[in-house]
């Protein structure tokens, strides 16, 4: 059961990490505003804020607002 949930929860960061790197802001906020986490962290550490495809300044605002660090 635990496995299950935890495979749930990997899924979930590793979707805002994907949109971020795809430069959707759209879709980053659905995101967010359905629970993701805007301060989530790859396998490496590195947050969804830093691995933002090609600096985009609106996603970089957009993750600032919903308290990325």
């Amino acid at each position: 059961m635990l496995e299950a949930i935890a495979e749930g929860i990997r899924k979930f960061v590793g979707e805002i990490i994907k949109l971020c790197k795809s430069g959707d802001a759209e879709k980053i906020a659905q995101a967010i505003m359905n629970g993701a986490n805007a301060n989530a962290k790859n396998f490496y550490g590195m947050t969804a804020l830093r691995l933002t495809r090609a600096r985009d300044e609106k996603i970089i605002q957009l993750l600032h607002s919903y308290g990325a660090k």
